[in-house]
């Protein structure tokens, strides 16, 4: 049962929707195998993942203008430097500058840099956009189509004269005013600043925070940081099973990375044996808590090993959030997908480092991020973000109090194996949660049969797609999503195939009870006709 249809884009009709309808189990089966009944009608989808339509449209006509579009793609860059790591990636392609005429400062948002190269290697450019998160905006390109269909935009000296004032041209130019990028952008530091100050003896400042146009974006910016200042011959350390493009950009992008996958005790008393081997670390990463088993690493120990061996502590506490946990005496950075829960509405991307003023490593830090900087955070998607996120803190709140209502209904149903939930087990979590945080939003669950995560899944009468933190509730078969290519390997660490996740809204809580005791009563249904004897 589903409100929403395959392909349909959440929140539905909205342009700019960062989430897409996966209704059922089968479907999000056909995706994971490309199945063209589902693939073909994907109107959308996560924007890493998939390469919105708008995007793929205006790269599809510049290789018309100025390449083979026989034998050759494209994807769409804001800034230079990236598009040249994408040539370096593919180790193939060209770059063609797209820009306007203008001589205005906000225009330096309607220049961009698409990388044209050889259609056979569209899943190598497809993994290096997915990895990096440094790919175009579709609120970019959604102003940059107006001044292309104009032919305002082009190779410099080959579009018309923007002295002729046009109004598309001033049209844009007036929603990019500089004024109101840097007060947006502003506003927007200052607010995660304070949110991550509160209850912390530290005090963050704007000048500790740096924006980017997607949380990956901000992980790639990080591990770019580190290579730099620390080395680039020393591998990372990934503790935890955390967000699978985490670990892709460690690897592929950095230097190479250990993975401690479970992050229980064994695995710090191994951490702590590498280390004292000798063997050179550049940083250890880790979520708190972790992404689907909302697992809670020891922060204290990790703390004490990075601080004995000198090494960087990057937590990413985007499932935590800035209302419920405070990382902050413990980490040497922060991440932060602002995608998720800090916007909230499913409908704009972008991510946020914050270096902490007191760590030995911030004055390093500071100066490799300063010098690497490039804002490319389109400011239309800034905009939206201060908007979405005014109402962060309260709306975190009503998810934690809802969440723990339905983790506790699930955890007592005799068809569930295991309800992984923060709030359930607190010890871990309580030392890190702060004094008025909650638990989070998000629920991950394993049932004792597949069959019964399957039939729940479809029974469940919420959207069902990729993405967390939503206003509205939304969930996923995790694994399918994420693991679909190394099932095996996500199972060595507890992350199962039929893995369910739930991240829950801002519903009212008997609506939400409503729907999941509803889901619920199918496997009791089934549950009765599996047990009942035979005559």
């Amino acid at each position: 049962m589903s409100r929403y249809e395959v392909g349909c884009p959440l929140p539905p009709h909205d342009p700019h929707a960062i989430s897409v309808s996966l209704p059922t189990w089968e479907s999000n089966v056909a995706w994971g195998n490309k199945e063209s009944w589902v693939v073909d009608k994907m109107k959308t989808g996560y924007p890493r993942f998939f390469v919105a339509r708008s995007i793929t449209a205006l790269a599809e006509d510049v290789v018309w203008r100025y390449g083979n579009p026989e034998s050759e793609t494209a994807l769409i860059f804001p800034a230079k430097k990236t598009a040249k790591k994408c040539v370096s990636f593919l180790h193939a392609g060209r770059i063609i500058p797209l820009s306007t005429n203008s001589s205005e400062k906000a225009a330096k948002w309607l220049s961009v840099f698409v990388v044209v190269f050889p259609k056979n290697l569209w899943p190598q450019a497809r993994a290096f956009w997915q990895h990096t998160g440094d790919g175009v905006s579709t609120r970019q390109v959604m102003v940059l189509r107006e001044l292309w269909n104009a032919d305002l935009l082009g190779i410099a000296g080959a579009t018309k004269d923007s002295k002729d004032r046009s109004p598309v041209l001033m049209g844009a130019l007036d929603k990019l005013c500089d004024h109101c990028i840097v007060s947006t952008k502003q506003q927007l530091r200052n607010r995660i600043a304070g949110l991550i100050s509160t209850n912390s003896e530290i005090a963050v400042a704007e000048d500790h925070v740096f924006l980017y146009p997607t949380g990956m974006s901000a992980i790639y910016a990080i591990s770019r940081s580190i290579l730099s200042v620390l080395g680039s011959d020393k591998k990372a350390v990934c503790f935890g099973f955390g967000y699978t493009d985490t670990l892709k950009v460690l690897t592929k992008l950095g230097s190479g990375c250990h993975f401690f996958g479970t992050g229980n005790s064994v695995d710090l008393h191994e951490l702590s044996t590498l280390l004292s081997t000798g063997e050179s670390i550049s940083a250890i990463f880790c979520e708190l808590p972790t992404n689907p088993l909302l697992q809670t690493p020891d922060l204290v120990v990790l703390r004490g090993l990075a601080t004995t061996y000198n090494i960087p502590l990057v937590v990413d506490e985007t499932i935590g959030t800035f209302v419920n946990v405070d990382v902050l005496p413990f980490a040497d950075v922060v991440v932060t997908s602002l995608s998720k829960a800090f916007g909230g509405k499913c409908n704009v991307m972008g991510g946020s480092v914050v270096l902490n003023p007191t760590s030995p490593f911030y004055s390093a830090f500071h100066r490799s991020f300063t010098e690497d900087f490039e804002d490319t955070y389109f400011p239309l998607d800034a905009s939206v973000m201060l908007s979405n996120s005014a109402p962060f803190s309260d709306r975190i709140q009503t998810m934690n109090t809802n969440a723990l209502a339905i983790s506790r209904i699930l955890a007592r149903h005799p068809t569930v194996q295991t309800v992984y939930y923060p709030g359930l087990n607190p010890e871990g979590f309580d030392r890190f949660r702060k004094p008025k945080g909650g638990y989070g939003f998000l629920i991950t669950i394993r049932f004792k049969r597949q069959q019964s995560a399957m039939d729940f899944f479809d029974a469940l009468d919420v959207a069902k797609g990729p993405s967390l933190g939503t206003v509205f509730t939304l969930a996923c078969p995790y694994t399918l999503l994420a693991h679909m290519s190394e099932i095996d390997w996500a199972a060595e660490y507890g992350v199962v195939e039929d893995l369910v996740r739930i991240s829950v809204g801002v519903e009212e809580m008997s609506e939400l009870v409503a729907v999941v005791e509803k889901a619920l009563a199918v496997l009791e249904v089934e549950t009765v006709q599996v047990e009942r004897p035979r005559l």
